[in-house]
């Protein structure tokens, strides 16, 4: 991927959080207060659970694309090759461990 396209990816991903991230704060705001069952029953919502979940697949790769940058601008190669894995694997990790807490809250379960 060209730098240009890497520094668009990452706009576009941080105008994709502005929308985002309001919702979480209603969201927050929402919840603030209410009991697990009260949490889950928000989440239990089909869009609440689909805006979650995708907001949780933005701000992994909007950390993810963040720290590539970082690594490659700031690090020698061989470290930053190590570190960019590593970058990439905790980024995906948690945001599997974060989308399967959702559905499982979604559908009814107890995360």
């Amino acid at each position: 991927m060209s730098g240009v396209t890497h520094w668009w990816r990452q706009r576009l991903s941080s105008l994709l959080l502005i929308p985002f991230t309001l919702w979480l704060l209603w969201s927050g705001a929402s919840v603030a207060g209410a009991s697990h069952a009260g949490a889950a029953a928000f989440l239990a919502q089909p869009l609440n659970a689909i805006l979650a979940a995708l907001t949780v697949a933005i701000v992994a790769y909007h950390a993810q694309s963040g720290l590539q940058v970082i690594i490659e601008d700031y690090l020698p190669r061989t470290l930053g090759v190590v570190l960019l894995g590593l970058a990439r694997a905790g980024c995906l990790a948690g945001a599997l461990i974060l989308w399967w807490a959702v559905c499982r809250l979604a559908i009814g379960g107890v995360a």
